[in-house]
């Protein structure tokens, strides 16, 4: 039986990506049974399923089976739970529909309150959704479902979850040593505890590696999407730190709260003094002179798709999954240069 699920598996992602074309003659049990290494009972076998579930047709004696004109749809579906709010994770999740929708699967998208995740998960159970891609809602406590989890830190005890995320530290590093190549050495960062703690880590190394030790002290922690916990912290930077040339944000949000804190302040930038991002998910580096990390959220919801898609047609894997799509720096010559 675990061989003609693997043939099965096998030969409805061949169909859902288009190897056999609508209306062309599908190989024959002989061919198939010879390919997959198994009798022609099991390969007749695979081939009544499929037809059975609208993949193929079969003709008359003598007429050969032939390939549906049209791959049933959905194939199966999914769950994305998580929101939308955020322009990165309404990125992600155009990702995730994209790359369900090449296997051929669907995807529904909760967004419950927190103190409604229990009732949404019960209700997510009973409905046809095989497996769930999820964030912000940590760990869940399940394991009727598959599960994938997108920008998700582990707790010692999370061995087992598959998850996926940007190179949140590469991100850091990299932008860090943009700035110091250009010669930056008052660098402040501004951060909030939302954040993947790995880009903190790859802007400190790169400090410490440049010789900067007093990098901790050099970080300011603010509370995201807030102007006036901007304007307070940027006070703070220019009375501690009144030659900084550089604020590294950790994010596009924190970089545009930042410019509008110094505009009402009237502190001006862009020429010896800069701020930095960390997204580009708004193409922030398009509609301001700054430079930034490109995360890539679409690939992270294509891939956390077909990531789940295959556990969900493969069964689950021996190790758990963790990925990490890589990333860029953008218009790194929107750092001054320090003469």
């Amino acid at each position: 039986m675990e061989k003609l699920e693997q043939i099965l598996s096998t030969l409805k992602k061949e169909l859902g990506e288009g190897k056999f074309a609508p209306g062309t003659r599908f190989p024959s049990e002989y061919d198939l049974a010879q390919r997959f290494s198994v009798n022609k009972k099991t390969a007749n076998k695979a081939v009544s399923l499929l037809a059975a579930e609208g993949f193929l047709t079969r003709g008359k004696r003598g007429q050969g089976t032939r390939v549906a004109a049209s791959v049933p749809y959905p194939k199966g579906q999914i769950a994305f739970l998580g929101s939308v709010l955020n322009a990165y994770y309404a990125e992600v999740f155009h990702g995730i529909q994209c790359g369900a929708l090449q296997r051929n699967y669907m995807t529904y998208y909760f967004a419950p309150p927190p103190q409604e995740l229990n009732s949404a998960l019960k209700k997510l159970f009973r409905s046809p959704a095989q497996g769930i891609i999820t964030h912000a809602y940590g760990h869940l406590e399940m394991d009727s479902l598959p599960c994938v989890y997108i920008d998700y830190e582990p707790r010692p005890d999370d061995s087992v979850l598959h998850m996926i995320t940007c190179n949140n530290y590469l991100g850091g590093h990299e932008m860090m040593k943009e700035i110091l190549a250009r010669g930056h050495r008052d660098i402040v960062i501004y951060f909030h505890h939302g954040l993947m703690s790995d880009r903190l880590r790859g802007f400190h190394d790169a400090m410490k590696e440049a010789g900067i030790k007093d990098c901790r002290e050099r970080t300011f922690c603010g509370v995201e999407h807030s102007d006036f916990d901007a304007r307070e912290v940027l006070k703070a930077i220019r009375k501690k730190y009144p030659a900084c040339s550089v604020i590294a944000t950790a994010s596009d949000n924190d970089l545009l709260h930042l410019v509008r804190a110094m505009k009402a302040m009237k502190i001006p930038w862009r020429d010896d003094f800069t701020v930095t991002g960390f997204g580009n998910v708004t193409g922030i580096s398009t509609v301001l002179p700054v430079a930034t990390v490109d995360q890539h959220p679409f690939r992270i919801g294509c891939r956390a798709a077909d990531l789940l898609i295959n556990i969900i047609e493969n069964g689950e894997p021996a190790v758990p999954i963790r990925e990490s799509i890589g990333v860029e720096v953008i218009n790194a010559h929107n750092i001054p240069v320090i003469r």
